[in-house]
């Protein structure tokens, strides 16, 4: 294992609200682990991160907490947001490099100056000698390889845990965009709330998750399947299991699709004329682990007209884009003066 190098070879990083992605670019290693944090708060100490540190959420002792330092994509806790960052560039880098290592970063089209600065800030601080920034939808359209010529456009949905994008981009940058700070986890808390007021029944963040993940369909031919889930009865306050259906799922999760759907609309409405039919050409693109909802390309094909397909890797897209983006990083830079898909901070 390296313990001493003179330069330290670059790295990737997409710091999601629910996942972090980190890659080493020589090695093509990654890590990917929950972004949560178990904190000691009595004594302000970090215990543990990722896997771990996210098993204790609803479960942890009263002097312990289970924090996600980023909500809706942007940091909510400066501090938090700098040590997880600090904990995978050790992860990636054990030992000690004599010259920092460089740092490209995904963030959210939607992210104000100030976030953006916030993200440089505590990656600089994390012991990186260079960031430069991209927008997780252009990182996306790198990563699925839908991005072929400088003019060509891709229409991108991607959908994170905290936010969603909508966005028209070829490689010169982001050409139009929407973006929603909902995502992923909006779904798990609009499932917590169904089961809730339907069945009387409180389930924990992971429970509705798991629903999302193993009953949550759009399909009608599945509308019927079934999984038993646990939770507090909110009327005795003892625990209880009931069936749940797929049917409540989609009950539960339509709202946020429809959102979707007419932000792909609004945007489709925005984009030049020229690039529209690149859009009735190609389609769109469903990036994002969010949008792993079974039957959503068919939906969206469906209310849209316009071809609908899920990536092949649609949760590593923006980390391989990333990575894809750092070993190109001289040319991108080398445009620097024509386009700002990478910024520099």
């Amino acid at each position: 294992m390296e313990r001493f190098r003179i330069k330290a070879p670059d790295l990737a990083m997409d710091l999601g609200s629910a996942m972090t992605r980190a890659v080493r670019v020589d090695q093509n290693v990654m890590i990917e682990e929950p972004s949560v944090v178990a904190l000691d708060f009595q004594k302000l100490q970090i215990l543990d991160v990722g896997y771990e540190a996210k098993d204790l959420l609803g479960k942890s002792p009263e002097n312990m907490i289970a924090v996600r330092p980023l909500q809706n994509g942007v940091i909510s806790d400066y501090d938090l947001t700098q040590a997880l960052i600090e904990h995978y560039i050790h992860r990636l880098l054990p030992g000690i490099s004599m010259v920092a290592p460089r740092l490209v970063i995904a963030y959210p089209s939607g992210a104000t100056d100030v976030e953006q600065r916030a993200l440089e800030d505590a990656c600089l601080q994390s012991g990186v000698r260079d960031v430069f920034l991209v927008e997780e939808s252009m990182a996306a359209a790198y990563g699925a390889g839908v991005i072929q010529n400088a003019t060509q456009g891709a229409f991108i949905l991607n959908i994170g845990a905290g936010t969603t994008e909508v966005a028209m981009v070829n490689s010169y940058g982001v050409i139009a965009s929407q973006t929603v700070k909902r995502g992923g986890d909006a779904l798990d808390r609009a499932i917590r709330e169904f089961v809730r007021d339907k069945y009387d029944l409180m389930i924990g963040e992971n429970t509705a998750e798991k629903m999302k993940c193993q009953i949550g369909t759009l399909r009608a031919d599945r509308q019927q399947d079934a999984m038993e889930v646990s939770g507090r009865d909110l009327l005795t306050g003892m625990p209880k299991s009931i069936d749940l259906y797929a049917e409540d799922v989609t009950e539960a999760i339509l709202p946020f699709v429809r959102e979707v759907v007419e932000n792909l609309r609004l945007t489709l409405e925005k984009t030049p004329p020229e690039l529209s039919a690149d859009v009735m050409k190609r389609g769109v693109l469903l990036t994002g682990a969010g949008a792993r909802i079974d039957g959503l390309d068919a939906f969206i094909q469906e209310e849209l007209h316009i071809e609908a397909s899920l990536s092949k890797h649609p949760a590593q897209d923006t980390i391989l884009g990333c990575r894809y983006l750092m070993l190109h990083l001289n040319e991108m830079l080398g445009r620097g003066e024509r386009d700002d898909s990478v910024q520099k901070d």
